[in-house]
């Protein structure tokens, strides 16, 4: 279970890394919509 906290820590960060690469505005609500879920 630990190991999977972490995996989802280390997948949350990258989307983050891959979020600040795209326009913001553009995908700011989907962005929001991954991170409610999670």
């Amino acid at each position: 279970l630990v190991r999977k906290l972490e995996e989802l820590k280390h997948l949350k960060e990258g989307l983050v890394r891959i979020y600040y690469g795209f326009d913001s505005r553009q995908l700011d609500p989907l962005i929001k919509e991954l991170f409610d879920m999670m």
